[in-house]
């Protein structure tokens, strides 16, 4: 059995271990990307999942990783047109001698509700020798989980790397366009993921929606939120989507369970003023958090996973 999640601090030397492009790193490399990649991780300004296995021998190996990141215009321009392969480690380099790469999560919150961002693929990784059908599951899981994390962003511009003749034709029959080819000197392996990326793939806003498609479409045209919820609330929306208890939330986040509880009351009460029909189907919440209040929290989660712009960082713009 395998399983998707969020990704630790804790996880990246695994990552490491298996990100496609490795042996292009340094050791001075390597030590640099875990401290970006944590340094992402802590400031919540990377997007990252890992597929692990859930039972067995083996359980809580990580199978594939993924670590996503908006990148400033400028980085997103270069990437484009004069940056060398393996964007990944470009970026880690360019962090370690202090020049910007991405933004910051107040940023991100500010371009969310203005222009928009650019999304790149900043690491990917699959475990060696995984059987056909094992890989083909977690390539579907892994899809799954990707549009769960762009979800509700405003995003512009959508880049990755990508290897091999295998992956080449995968990743076009996403719908997804190459944007810039490599210069190849030796025939490319068919099924090779590990090697000098051969195109930089994406999709950019500018595409009329009948080139995007219904699917792609939403990434780069997600609804405007209407809870207005605060940071805050947004947290813990988003942290009881990961299955996070209130008990979980109070330990991780530091705060009392008195506080997390205050948190919910403020949501369920600007859902009321704005959306009502969501809650009105479930009763009012009992104050001890019994069966009517399990319902409103079930019910308006269901809502916030169709509907992800609800928790995702932005500026309230002043007009």
């Amino acid at each position: 059995m395998l399983t998707v999640r969020a990704t630790r601090p804790s996880d990246l030397a695994a990552c490491l271990d298996i990100v496609h492009g490795r042996y292009a790193f340094s050791d001075g490399d390597e030590r640099a990307a875990l401290a970006y990649w944590n340094h992402l991780l802590e400031s919540r300004a990377g997007l990252s999942r890992v597929l692990t296995t859930l039972a067995g021998p083996d359980e809580g190996r990580i199978l594939v990783f993924a670590l996503c990141v908006f990148v400033t215009d400028d980085f997103m321009r270069e990437a484009l047109t004069t940056l060398p392969p393996h964007l990944g480690l470009q970026a880690v380099r360019r962090w370690r001698s202090g020049k910007r790469v991405h933004l910051a999560l107040r940023e991100i919150a500010r371009d969310n509700a203005g222009d928009g961002l650019n999304l790149l693929t900043l690491a990917y990784g699959t475990a060696p020798g995984l059987p056909r059908d094992v890989d083909l599951q977690a390539r579907a899981m892994m899809a799954a989980a990707g549009r769960d994390m762009f979800s509700g962003y405003r995003i512009k511009n959508l880049v990755q790397e990508g290897l091999g003749t295998e992956l080449h034709a995968d990743l076009l029959a996403t719908g997804v366009k190459v944007l810039r080819s490599f210069p190849t000197h030796a025939p490319v392996d068919p099924c090779r993921r590990n090697g000098p990326p051969t195109h930089v793939y994406g999709l950019n806003r500018d595409g009329r929606p009948e080139d995007l498609g219904p699917h792609w479409w939403m990434f780069f045209n997600p609804p405007e939120p209407r809870l207005g919820l605060s940071e805050a609330e947004k947290e813990t929306l988003e942290r009881a989507l990961e299955n996070e208890t209130d008990d979980d939330m109070a330990r991780s986040l530091g705060i009392s369970i008195w506080t997390v509880k205050k948190r919910w009351q403020n949501v369920y009460s600007k859902v009321e003023q704005v959306a009502p029909a969501l809650l009105s189907a479930v009763g009012n919440a009992d104050e001890t958090g019994g069966a009517s209040g399990f319902e409103r929290r079930r019910h308006l989660l269901a809502y916030v996973r169709q509907h992800l712009e609800e928790i995702r960082p932005r500026e309230v713009l002043r007009r």
